[in-house]
């Protein structure tokens, strides 16, 4: 396997393939793991301030720059950064939103927040995905069934929804997985899977569709749309917080289901919108 100290230096070393097509690696890492001093230093206090997780970068970067919801600033970090961040108050947050209901229900159990401002608004497929652009070309997944796979990484599904969903998908006997031994890789979060796979340290790896989508809606190297039955349901919530901006952190959050250019905007990058 390899070894922890490889895959961290490896995991800070490509963070900025992450999230390349649209910004530098050094904005990368801050948008990853978030900085009160780099990141969002220069807030407009009138607007509306969006806490997100890396996987929303693509479209909620796209909308602040349009005129379609109440103005915002975005601000991106990992999920149990974001929690932290909640739950200590050390910064100003007006809407969450998480790939994690477990956040939002610990949230709404410590007051920071209403069951009613609770929203699921989309959902996400989930993907086997691999650099090499003719490895799952097929889309329909030849590659794992006549077990040519050399090596697959996964999120580790105690620690979040999508690696939850990834162990039911390769715990299937016809996802044949027994033939790779030490070379099935688990990793804390989906990006660290996404690192290792675009670096080539790995061939392949169980990530969401969002996260290998470029802001043209195009996605690198190639991909198998994994079966929904093989796998929960994976859904994306916003939650509006506590504060003097919740009635408009509301609005916004209604605007996301309703309105054309933000559908069309999360379509684009892999989101599958749900009715409002």
């Amino acid at each position: 396997m390899l070894k922890s100290r490889r895959l961290k230096y490896v995991t800070l070393l490509l963070l900025g393939l992450i999230l390349s097509w649209a910004i530098s690696p050094a904005q990368a890492f801050w948008t990853l793991f978030g900085s009160d001093d780099k990141q969002g230093s220069k807030t407009d206090d009138t607007a509306l301030q969006i806490c997100a997780a890396p996987q929303f970068y693509g479209p909620i970067n796209a909308l602040s720059h349009s005129r379609t919801l109440p103005a915002f600033t975005p601000y991106f970090a990992p999920e149990s950064t974001l929690y932290a961040i909640l739950a200590n108050q050390t910064r100003r947050c007006d809407v969450l939103l998480t790939t994690s209901e477990r956040y939002a229900l610990l949230l709404m159990r410590s007051r920071r927040a209403l069951p009613q401002d609770f929203k699921a608004f989309a959902k996400v497929p989930l993907v086997l995905f691999a650099h090499d652009p003719k490895l799952l070309a097929d889309g329909n997944g030849q590659a794992v069934k006549a077990q040519r796979l050399q090596s697959l990484a996964l999120p580790k599904g105690e620690l979040t929804p999508a690696g939850f969903a990834a162990a039911q998908v390769v715990a299937r006997s016809d996802f044949p997985t027994n033939y790779l031994k030490n070379r099935l890789y688990r990793a804390e979060q989906e990006y660290q899977v996404y690192a290792m796979v675009s670096s080539g340290n790995v061939q392949s790896g169980i990530v969401t569709l969002p996260l290998i989508t470029r802001a043209d809606g195009t996605t690198e190297g190639s991909y198998w749309l994994l079966p929904q039955d093989w796998y929960p349901e994976l859904k994306v919530y916003a939650l509006a917080l506590q504060g003097k901006a919740h009635a408009t952190a509301v609005q916004w959050i209604e605007q996301l289901q309703t309105k054309p250019e933000v559908a069309a905007s999360f379509s684009k990058q892999g989101f599958v919108m749900l009715e409002p």
